[in-house]
């Protein structure tokens, strides 16, 4: 027997090819669906840490300012009281100074007159 060329042949060829592309098509998307939800859900991973990586940096910063703060509040005092001592051990020597020179006149006088000896 001769095959035909009949159009059911070809109609049955047609059909296959219209299910082996919607099985392909829905393939295709099913993959594309699952792409995204992985793009997305790395997308969202990415900025969760990138909040935190930016809040992280923020309390760091704001660490830092309160450290330089109390840095240079310690810096005033310290100063401060460098100038006070500086102040006192001036006022020291000087004392010494009229110490000196008051123990050098008694001796002298004593010297002069021994009665005067206290």
């Amino acid at each position: 027997m001769v095959k035909s060329n009949t159009p059911s042949r070809d109609m049955r060829a047609l059909q296959r090819d219209l299910r082996k592309t919607k099985q392909e098509l829905a393939l295709t998307k099913r993959n594309t669906d699952t792409f995204k939800k992985i793009v997305f859900a790395a997308r969202d991973m990415a900025i969760v840490k990138l909040l935190h990586q930016s809040n992280q940096k923020k309390t760091l910063k704001r660490e830092n300012q309160i450290l330089l703060q109390s840095l240079k509040n310690f810096n005033k005092a310290c100063n401060k009281q460098q100038r006070h001592l500086l102040i006192q051990q001036k006022k020291i020597e000087s004392f010494k100074r009229i110490a000196k020179k008051l123990y050098y006149k008694k001796k002298a006088i004593n010297n002069r007159n021994p009665q005067l000896i206290k």
